[in-house]
């Protein structure tokens, strides 16, 4: 695997708890200078995993830069398994860029490059890759739910299913390489192909049982998607802007004013939702209503959940039906205009009437829509798959291993064979971990990093 420049030799130091003006920053220093920073910018002793108050002084001149909590983590037992320093420092602009700059001055240190902490945390063994990704999605969490999705990949339960399987199928395979090298040892079983059949069907049921449930995370990383969707003039931008608590969407009487997907984060009982509102389906000659409406319609084939509106006239667009599944949820806008009375229909979809402009039943919506994303999200102690990295790898393990128990159950079969196909689905495990073969997409993940992470 290629490592990043000078890991041995260089020494980088950030902010660990953002730029911004706050009561403490934490400065975080790792490498193999960090007894540079004692030495010379604490000057007292330190002693290992304590908080010592200490007071920090400019190198060149001797000046106290300030007084500042001092936590010394010598290597491996570190988060980066270097060296590691970190200062607390009063969380002003002038100390953060004086002991910045002061850093800075030492020979062979640099500033850190994104995720460049963890980065060095997973080339030395400290985190593999799934835990690093989910440390990622702790930080960038925004909701409860994200926090708790993203808790069980940083704490090692995604790392821990997927070993587990890994050390299933390694041991399948050690009966099968023992085949190969060893076969006129007793301890080999004569009918290899019944001893692994087996534990191979029994570990093929449980990896397409994952790949099964569905795919949570992406969804939850990326939020659940709610379209407004209905005819021109029904309320919609006006309901997103009550839902947003602010003017979000621009509203007017006249037909046709929403040209494009306007998308407002919420967050509903802890669950990250992204309501999105459309342009009015209607037939039209307008060009750029016409792309509206287009990109309407591609909205609501791919949303989470639709919520297809109408107001007393109670007017669907052509489509509604033939665009939406069981789960929509259709409401009558303009409910505090009374009720439309006997120019009804017989047959009206409508479960809610709400107000955008009084907000009448829209706390009924929302607790509509909050049950169909809690029923998406629902985590249960089974782990499911939660990123597209992950399910690609998964499904090619899947693959291998259906190959592997074909090859089993047959009378006679090429052994070196069977044995190539359990090597490359193991293969695939490893590569969720980044024990192989992922140099391609290292940049890519800890790119979601903040500088101090």
């Amino acid at each position: 695997m290629k490592r990043i420049r000078g890991l041995a030799e260089e020494t980088i130091f950030a902010p660990s708890s953002g730029n911004q003006k706050a009561g403490v920053c934490v400065i975080r220093v790792s490498g193999a200078g960090c007894r540079k920073v004692l030495d010379g910018l604490v000057g007292e002793p330190v002693r290992a995993r304590q908080a010592c108050l200490r007071t920090l002084s400019n190198t060149e001149n001797g000046e106290p830069i300030d007084r500042c909590l001092v936590l010394w983590f010598p290597g491996p037992s570190s988060f980066t398994g270097e060296d590691v320093i970190e200062l607390h420092v009063h969380g002003g602009r002038a100390v953060i860029d004086a002991t910045l700059r002061t850093l800075g001055n030492f020979s062979g240190f640099r500033l850190a490059e994104p995720g460049e902490f963890a980065r060095r945390a997973f080339l030395n063994g400290k985190l593999d890759l799934s835990e690093v990704e989910g440390l990622a999605d702790l930080i960038n969490a925004q909701t409860e739910m994200q926090r708790k999705l993203a808790l069980r990949e940083a704490d090692g339960r995604v790392k821990a299913l997927y070993e587990g399987w890994r050390g299933r199928l390694l041991h399948c395979l050690s009966f099968v390489e023992a085949d190969v090298d060893f076969v006129d040892e007793d301890d080999v079983p004569d009918d290899l192909g019944s001893t692994i059949s087996g534990s191979l069907a029994e570990l093929l049921e449980d990896v397409n049982k994952h790949c099964a449930n569905p795919m949570q995370g992406e969804v939850l990383r990326q939020g659940f998607r709610v379209v407004l969707a209905g005819v021109p003039n029904v309320g919609k931008s006006s309901l997103l802007n009550r839902i947003a608590q602010r003017e979000a969407a621009i509203v007017t009487e006249t037909a046709g004013t929403t040209r494009d997907v306007v998308e407002v984060f919420v967050d509903l009982g802890g669950y990250p939702v992204v309501f999105c509102d459309t342009a009015g389906l209607r037939g039209t000659e307008d060009p750029v209503e016409r792309i509206g409406v287009e990109r309407a319609v591609k909205a609501v084939n791919e949303a989470d959940c639709v919520v297809w509106m109408c107001d007393e006239r109670l007017e669907w667009p052509e489509a509604a039906r033939s665009l939406t599944d069981s789960d929509a949820i259709w409401i009558r806008n303009k409910g505090d205009l009374g009720d439309p009375g006997e120019s009804a229909p017989q047959r009206s979809p409508v479960s809610l009437v709400v107000s955008a402009q009084s907000g009448e039943g829209v706390v009924d919506l929302l607790a509509l829509i909050q049950a169909s994303a809690s029923e998406r999200f629902e985590l249960t102690e089974d782990i499911g798959v939660v990123r597209q990295r992950h399910a690609e790898c998964v499904t090619n393990c899947a693959g291998h291993l259906e190959a592997a128990l074909k090859l089993s159950g047959q009378d006679h079969f090429d052994t070196e064979l069977l044995a190539e196909e359990l090597r490359l689905a193991a293969r695939a495990l490893a590569k969720i971990g980044g024990r192989i073969d992922v140099e391609d997409i290292l940049d890519r993940i800890f790119g979601e990093f903040c500088i101090g992470k």
